[in-house]
């Protein structure tokens, strides 16, 4: 009976285990077989246990069909994808490296949310060259992507977008590209924290056109909105952000350096660039063209052109800004008008201030020192052959001091106002030259100028002079050069060691109301009778000196 009973288990224990062999052997044909057919189908040459993939390249486009569409639907059932791609639950490609292909990453027609972080994408198959070839990340008509965390080295273009809206570029590293970001015809871009390294840097030449960011959209395509680009590292390039055909762009925070240009912005409007680092920089550091723009609080050092240069613009505001080191202008305006420039503080430059071929805008409240040249040049802009003279602009409130030459020099330009201006310890005051007419000059403090506080010349006529304090001058008011017709009125000169010179050759110059104490007033025509009354007296001392010595001997 015992017996008969273990007979019976052994039978149950066998027929359990050959159906269990039976079932697993089932289960597994089908999974070996789609496992089979998924790594078939997939582009990948390695696996490594840490979830690192090794691709060859890796295209999405999000509206393919068909059998083998890499739409998400086929990127979804790779390993290196995962997600749904709502904004909850973006379709997040993560861990995937690629080296020296032809094409690397690729994505097209796309609105739903992703992110594509934490890869590599490198082309180290060749040394270091003026131009590498090929596009790391490649992006057209995307929207709600989110491009993070990535490293990217050795290529042409970095990341390039085309036709995208609504799209971030965060905290990627790109080195040793010939165009890092680069964005074309498109709008509400989030650019940030990136650090972006072009190739190797030739002072004044450049990379071959080589851009840190750019924003482009030309004459016949959609202007971009809405762009911002903060917090970038940006050296080594031509220029490192160009921006051209854009609205209500915001570029701040931003360290640039070791460029030929700084920023480029043309066709750009209602847009703010704001506390960026600038420096070493071989061309311009911010150059605007466009309307109603804002450029406040930068630092802006050590520019071998200007610092900050808006051209062609209506109604720039350019406030707060400290510029120093420029070997051109602190701030340039060119063909502008209605700009207010206020609150900068500018020293150690050639010229504070120049305003060239510029009209109707206001220059107040401003620091303006130690500047090589002049602290405000107000000019003409020559365009061929032909001259724009600058007028009607309003100079006031501001301290201009310890420039080399002068404080203000208004040359060939007309109608300017000069007033309520501290103007202390240049070589010139405030200097009127090359027929620069009907300017108003009136209540500056100007004061201990080494040569003269006002100096007008060379044809400068028509200019009131009213109510102003010159005081501690070489010489208070110089007019010169057939400089006619100038009002000096109501003005307080005191302490100069002469109160005016005016040369016989200027006619009708109205003097009248002025402060002088006596003996300061200064005519030629005093010259040749000191030297006729005082030729013979000193021969005559002489001639008593030479006797009495005579006598006594």
């Amino acid at each position: 009976m015992k017996v008969l009973r273990i007979k019976i288990a052994s039978f149950y224990f066998l027929f359990l285990l050959i159906t269990s062999i039976f079932c697993l052997h089932t289960l597994y044909i089908p999974f070996q077989k789609s496992n089979n057919r998924r790594y078939e189908n997939s582009y990948f040459t390695n696996f490594h246990t840490n979830s690192q993939w090794l691709l060859n390249n890796l295209t999405i486009n999000g509206t393919a069909t068909g059998l083998n569409a890499h739409n998400w639907s086929w990127a979804v059932s790779q390993d290196w994808c995962n997600g749904s791609g709502t904004k909850i639950n973006p379709y997040t490609i993560e861990n995937v490296t690629i080296k020296n292909s032809e094409s690397y990453i690729n994505i097209y027609n796309s609105d739903v949310y992703f992110i594509l972080k934490d890869c590599t994408v490198v082309n180290d198959s060749i040394s270091e060259t003026v131009y590498y070839s090929g596009i790391g990340i490649y992006l057209k008509n995307i929207s709600n992507g989110c491009i993070q965390n990535n490293n990217i080295s050795q290529l042409q273009y970095g990341i390039y977008m085309e036709g995208c809206s609504n799209n971030s570029i965060i905290n990627n590293s790109l080195i040793r590209i010939a165009y890092g970001i680069f964005i074309r015809s498109s709008s509400t871009m989030v650019i940030s924290h990136n650090e972006i390294i072009g190739l190797s840097f030739l002072p004044f030449s450049g990379v071959l056109g080589g851009v840190g960011i750019s924003i482009l959209n030309f004459p016949s395509e959609p202007r971009s909105y809405h762009d911002q680009i903060v917090l970038n590292n940006i050296s080594r390039f031509d220029k490192a952000i160009w921006i051209q055909g854009a609205n209500n762009c915001n570029i701040s925070l931003c360290r640039i350096f070791n460029s030929n240009n700084g920023m480029y912005m043309v066709l750009i409007a209602e847009s703010t660039t704001s506390n960026n680092i600038i420096y070493l920089i071989y061309k311009d550091a911010i150059v605007i063209s466009g309307p109603d723009n804002i450029i406040e609080f930068n630092q802006i050092s050590m520019i071998n052109w200007s610092g900050i240069l808006l051209s062609s613009s209506e109604n720039g505001l350019i406030q707060y800004n400290h510029i120093q080191l420029s070997n051109s202008s602190g701030i340039r305006l060119i063909n502008s008008q209605f700009a207010l420039v206020s609150n900068n503080t500018l020293r150690g430059n050639y010229n504070g201030i120049s305003i060239e071929g510029s009209s109707d805008n206001n220059i107040f409240k401003n620091l303006i020192d130690q500047n090589e040249k002049n602290g405000i040049l107000i000019d003409r802009y020559r365009v061929l052959s032909y001259f724009y003279t600058s007028s009607s602009n309003n100079v006031s409130l501001n301290v201009i001091k310890n420039n080399n030459n002068a404080g203000i020099h208004c040359y060939a330009s007309d109608r300017n106002v000069m007033m309520q201006n501290s103007i202390d310890n240049n070589s010139y005051g405030i200097y009127l030259s090359s027929f620069s007419i009907w300017n108003e000059v009136s209540k500056n403090i100007i004061r201990n100028n080494i040569h003269s506080g006002i100096l007008i010349t060379n044809q400068s006529d028509y200019n009131d002079i009213t109510e102003n304090l010159i005081n501690s001058n070489y010489c208070g008011i110089n007019i010169t050069d057939n400089s006619d017709h100038n009002d000096i009125t109501g003005n307080d000169l005191l302490h100069n060691t002469i109160c005016y010179y005016i040369e016989d050759n200027c006619d009708d110059t109205l003097l009248q109301d002025n402060l002088c104490p006596s003996g300061d007033y200064f005519d030629p025509i005093w010259i040749f009778m000191l030297l006729i009354i005082g030729i013979p007296i000193v021969a005559l001392i002489g001639v008593i000196f030479w006797y009495y010595k005579h006598k006594r001997t």
